[in-house]
């Protein structure tokens, strides 16, 4: 099948992780264990639109990204997942010390968060703003296992009895990057603020109201803590 999911010959379904579809019927066979996301029909596969829509869980649908010759959104990228569990919230910037003095190339700065949702099965979300201004969620396992683990950096930054205030800024955030408004580091801070993080000093806007800082800017005034080595007992978010 396209979605590249384990085929079962001995039922003739495929397994979607949290449940099986049939390509006889065009359905899944068992009801959408989250209820009633993606409409009243529980057992439809993405709307009955897998044109414009994956559902890579079994558990609701979001859209293929396209780009680099038609390569769908990675199943180790998900949705918005709600992030309502209590624990610590971290800032996760990538490469911070690699530039200074506005320049951004090769920087990124993230957020995670706890959260109970099965998709996460770490047990944290990374919600990250990327290019154009696009929320997306992953796992932090897939997250960090994708990407060089000495260049990733994770700062405690508040104790959050529950975070449901970072998703709802994440979910509702509509801001476009460009000249003078908010990119990643921006974004991210603007969310730690919606869960309850004081502002802090020396991050911010210039005189003129235009955010003027990078990823580096935002790991400094978070505390600038040393790296870890997140292969092993040292990950905080094991």
């Amino acid at each position: 099948m396209f979605t590249g999911r384990r085929y079962d010959a001995e039922t003739s379904t495929y397994y979607y992780r949290f449940r099986n579809y049939c390509p006889m019927l065009g359905r899944f066979m068992q009801n959408d264990p989250l209820g009633y996301v993606d409409g009243m029909n529980q057992y439809a596969y993405c709307g009955n639109n897998p044109g414009n829509w994956i559902d890579p869980m079994g558990l609701w649908k979001w859209p293929w990204k396209k780009g680099g010759g038609g390569t769908p959104l990675s199943p180790t990228r998900l949705p918005a997942i709600p992030a309502a569990s209590p624990g610590m919230v971290y800032l996760l910037t990538v490469n911070p010390n690699l530039t200074r003095g506005g320049n951004k190339a090769g920087q990124h700065s993230a957020v995670v968060v706890p959260t109970t949702d099965p998709s996460c099965p770490s047990g944290y979300v990374v919600y990250s703003s990327e290019p154009g201004g696009s929320w997306y969620a992953y796992d932090w396992a897939d997250y960090k296992h994708n990407r060089d683990p000495d260049r990733i950096v994770l700062q405690e930054i508040i104790k959050a009895t529950n975070t449901t205030a970072i998703y709802d800024y994440v979910r509702k955030d509509k801001t476009k990057w460009g000249k003078g408004a908010k990119v990643c580091d921006d974004k991210s801070y603007a969310a730690l603020i919606a869960g309850g993080m004081p502002k802090l000093d020396g991050y911010g806007t210039s005189g003129d109201g235009i955010w003027a800082n990078t990823p580096h800017d935002l790991f400094d005034a978070a505390g600038g803590e040393a790296e870890v080595d997140y292969d092993t007992d040292d990950d905080p978010c094991r």
